[in-house]
């Protein structure tokens, strides 16, 4: 049994739509350990739903309201793959 995964880097970044209809993005990354690209995905898009954090820090200065946001991912790459030894 391994309990090790893959790592994969996801670059994305979230679109704020604030009431005065200004629209900002902010992009970041974060490195994920999951076992498929697709399930990366979708632990990244948990997190923003359900996570009272942001997946990013808001810039110095920024003001206003926020309507609406949207996540983008805009790219997974692996960066790291566990293989097992076979002996």
């Amino acid at each position: 049994m391994s309990n090790w995964y893959n790592e994969y880097r996801l670059k994305f970044h979230i679109d704020f739509t604030h009431y005065d209809k200004r629209t900002e993005s902010i992009y970041n990354e974060l490195i994920i350990e999951s076992k498929t690209p697709e399930l990366a995905k979708k632990i990244i898009i948990y997190e923003f739903n359900h996570s009272k954090k942001l997946l990013t820090n808001i810039p110095r200065g920024w003001y206003g309201n926020i309507l609406k946001k949207n996540l983008v991912i805009d790219e997974v790459k692996l960066i790291w793959e566990y293989q097992t030894k076979v002996i």
